[in-house]
């Protein structure tokens, strides 16, 4: 029997739905029932990066790791690229088999999207006393074309999971790949995890930052340039013209090839930013669309100058009385970045054709 899990009543479009395998009971390895999933938890939840520098990396850090979780009794989710998992069961052999393969969820899933399934899985398994280890290895690419937005979206995540985490009571390690990055993204990723998986095992990262003071610096730093000319630019003076920006936004997605459910997910995020901006910013507020590498985006700048709290977004609301307009965002786009300068509070919106249900012909 499969898990399905839907999210914020979304249409059931591309990009909003995935489904897990369900998992045993019980863990057996050589044979013979090792542990029960009882819930017995044997030390606090913990954010560890895996930096692979060598395949070697895998054998010597990544499959023991594997086999001390099942040894201890957790069910182990593994959502790793194709080239992971094929070292990985190289050199397990059957025994690859007593953890749950699924693919990097990032690759067809908005990023808010998948990120939420998974913290969803790991409170569901909390709930039932079930201990779930998980292994991930995101992938920001889109057609296997890296999205460097797409990347720095990712971090963010990243880094707001060193919170999130914690709430789920669930450890996680998750794979990055150094051969594939910069050494400016391998530095974030060491900032954003507070342990490092080793061949000794997962030890303490003396480079993690507090995922607050990240979140806050990152808000800082500036975003890809503007095209020169864009497809819309609209200043709203006052929230009565929402109802005509947002008329503007449904026309504008709708020339790209966006259906009723894939413009209607893109008109809810650019709201409830708009809306935002005048709710804790100031007018005008003006709206910038066009199109870039088969996306759509959105970039809607206030005059409020007010910085935009570092965590707004990732948590999922628990009240009406809670904060939720990023969040809607969060998880009816692909990518949020932000940016507050003495000139403006900036929120850019990225909505991939591929994820909205569309072919990406843009």
């Amino acid at each position: 029997m499969a898990l399905t899990l839907h999210l914020c009543n979304t249409p059931d479009i591309p990009g909003t739905r995935v489904e897990f395998p369900a998992f045993p009971q019980a863990v057996t390895r050589g044979g013979s029932l090792t542990a029960t999933l009882d819930g017995t938890r044997r030390d606090g939840p913990r954010h560890t990066a895996l930096v692979v520098e060598s395949d070697t990396t895998i054998d010597d850090s990544l499959v023991p790791h594997l086999y001390r979780q099942i040894d201890a009794g957790r069910a182990v989710l593994v959502a790793v690229s194709s080239g992971t998992e094929r070292r990985v069961r190289d050199r397990m052999g059957a025994a690859a088999d007593m953890v749950q393969w699924v693919p990097s969820l990032t690759r067809s899933t908005r990023l808010g999207v998948a990120i939420s399934h998974l913290a969803s899985v790991m409170q569901d398994r909390h709930a039932r006393r079930q201990p779930l280890y998980l292994v991930s290895e995101p992938d920001p690419t889109l057609d296997g074309t890296p999205v460097p937005d797409r990347l720095t979206a990712l971090i963010g995540y990243e880094a707001a999971a060193n919170d999130t985490v914690t709430e789920a009571t669930c450890s996680r390690t998750c794979v990055w790949d150094a051969r594939r990055y910069p050494a400016e993204i391998i530095d974030a990723i060491y900032e954003t995890h507070d342990h490092e998986l080793t061949p000794l095992g997962e030890v303490p990262n003396p480079r993690f930052v507090d995922p607050a003071d990240y979140l806050i610096r990152r808000g800082q730093q500036p975003l890809t340039p503007l095209p020169a000319q864009v497809d819309l630019d609209t200043r709203l003076t006052s929230k009565n013209q929402l109802r005509l920006s947002r008329a503007d936004l449904r026309a504008w997605a709708h020339s790209y090839g966006f259906d009723a459910p894939a413009h209607a997910q893109l008109v809810l995020a650019c709201s409830e930013v708009i809306s935002n901006g005048f709710r804790h910013g100031a007018p005008p507020v003006r709206v910038r669309a066009w199109a870039r590498d088969h996306s759509l985006i959105v970039q809607v700048d206030d005059a409020g100058c007010r910085p935009i709290p570092g965590d707004a977004g990732y948590r999922s609301p628990v009240s009406v009385q809670d904060p939720m307009g990023l969040w809607v965002a969060r998880q009816a786009a692909d990518s949020v970045l932000t940016r507050t300068t003495t000139d403006a509070t900036s929120v850019r919106l990225y909505f991939p054709l591929q994820l909205m249900g569309l072919p990406p012909t843009a």
